[in-house]
């Protein structure tokens, strides 16, 4: 699937998953992402980031420095992210320490819980 997350900052890339939702009523996250995240011509190829939580919504921003590059859509329980376009104007080309700030959702749209993952982007072009 591929549709306009609202944001006006292009076309979320959403695959579903055939995986083994978890109960995280208990507030706690599970997800998968990818430790390094390519960025070609502005779009991020390889993200790969996976919601494995029974009944939750979640939403990702990634964050560089003191610079916020992307905020996603919602991505449903058992849907993969797996590319979209990132904002590169403030950082330079190379690899990059980021911050994936990810936020979970009631159904509902009720924030529930939040966590912050570590990893790389590589700006190739």
């Amino acid at each position: 699937n591929q549709y306009d997350d609202g944001s006006g900052n292009g076309m979320q890339i959403i695959e579903d998953d055939d995986v083994t939702l978890q109960d995280t009523s208990n507030g706690t996250i599970r997800i998968k992402m990818n430790p390094i995240i390519t960025i070609n011509d502005g779009v991020m190829e390889d993200l790969n980031f996976c919601n494995y939580n029974e009944n939750r919504l979640l939403k990702l921003k990634i964050i560089v420095g003191d610079n916020c590059l992307y905020e996603s859509g919602y991505i449903s329980e058992g849907e993969i992210l797996k590319g979209d376009l990132i904002d590169v104007s403030s950082i330079e080309k190379g690899e990059q320490d980021a911050i994936a700030e990810v936020f979970s959702f009631t159904c509902e749209e009720k924030l529930v819980s939040q966590t912050n993952v570590a990893f790389k982007l590589n700006y190739v072009s």
